[in-house]
């Protein structure tokens, strides 16, 4: 007898079997390595971001270059795993002489490979936050980013990969 005629399949089994609930395992299982498979590398996914980051800090080196009313020199040091310094310079009659002090440095993540494409290495900042060239920077994994900055304005741009996976 049901104690509880209103509710005719409360005695009933309900829910997944252990053969339901192994079958859906296994195909998450399969569905999720095949998506780690295809998933780009740590580095590839983050590039682009990498590049924003070299991008930003060449602002603000320049920045701070125009509110402490001092040269700043920002240093390369191109290869896998790059890295750059910007440094406070001493100057004579308006040439630099030495940058003794480093304000601030960073790099690029594991993987990544930075150069400089084309400008001066290193890029002097005058008072004014004024680059003392134009530059740019290449950063690749398997795509490539590239940031630059123009001479005059100090405008500094990150051209993003086209789907071919180069910047021009």
């Amino acid at each position: 007898m049901n104690p509880h005629p209103e509710h005719p399949l409360r005695d009933s089994k309900a829910g997944f079997t252990v053969v339901e609930l192994v079958i859906v395992i296994v195909v998450l299982g399969i569905v999720s390595a095949y998506a780690m498979m295809k998933a780009a590398s740590p580095a590839e996914l983050s590039l682009p971001s990498q590049a924003q980051k070299l991008a930003g800090d060449i602002r603000h080196a320049q920045t701070l270059a125009y509110t402490s009313g001092k040269h700043l020199r920002l240093t390369i040091t191109p290869g896998v795993n790059g890295t750059y310094q910007v440094s406070s310079c001493v100057t004579v009659n308006g040439v630099v002489t030495s940058c003794p002090t480093t304000v601030f440095s960073g790099g690029v993540q594991e993987g990544v490979a930075l150069q400089v494409v084309a400008g001066p290495n290193p890029l002097d900042f005058t008072s004014l936050g004024q680059p003392s060239a134009a530059a740019s920077y290449r950063l690749a994994s398997s795509s490539t980013v590239k940031v630059s900055v123009a001479a005059l304005t100090g405008l500094v741009h990150v051209c993003p990969p086209d789907p071919a996976g180069t910047c021009p």
